[in-house]
C-alpha cells in the first residue's frame, strides 16, 4: 500500500505517522500540509486514486512556524502549517 499512498500524495505534504488497521483496512494519515490548499489537494487526490476510498479529515489545526511572522502581519497564512489526521479506507488492486 506504500506505493499507492506515494503516488496519491502531493508536493507540500508531510507525513508523519501511517497506521493500519488491518481488519478494517483503514489507514490512519497524520502529517503536516504547507497550506490548506495542499491538504484540500491530498484529500481530491485520495479520493481520485483507484487504491483508496471513503477520505474523512478527522481534524486539522493551524499551527505557527517558528520565526516566520507575527499574527498581524501580511502575510499571515504563511506563516502557519496545517496539522491534519485523516482516516482513509484501503482497496488493493489487483
Amino acid at each position: 500500500f506504500l506505493s499507492d499512498l506515494e503516488e496519491a500524495v502531493p508536493p507540500h505534504i508531510s507525513i508523519s505517522s501511517v497506521a493500519l488497521d488491518f481488519k478494517e483496512i483503514v489507514i490512519t494519515l497524520n502529517g503536516t500540509a504547507l497550506t490548506l490548499k495542499d491538504l484540500t489537494t491530498l484529500v481530491n487526490k485520495l479520493e481520485n486514486h483507484p487504491a483508496f476510498r471513503n477520505v474523512v479529515l478527522s481534524q486539522h489545526r493551524f499551527q505557527e512556524q517558528a520565526g516566520r511572522g507575527e499574527s498581524n502581519a501580511p502575510g499571515k497564512d504563511e506563516a502557519r502549517t496545517v496539522e491534519f489526521t485523516m482516516t482513509v479506507t484501503y482497496r488493493p488492486q489487483g
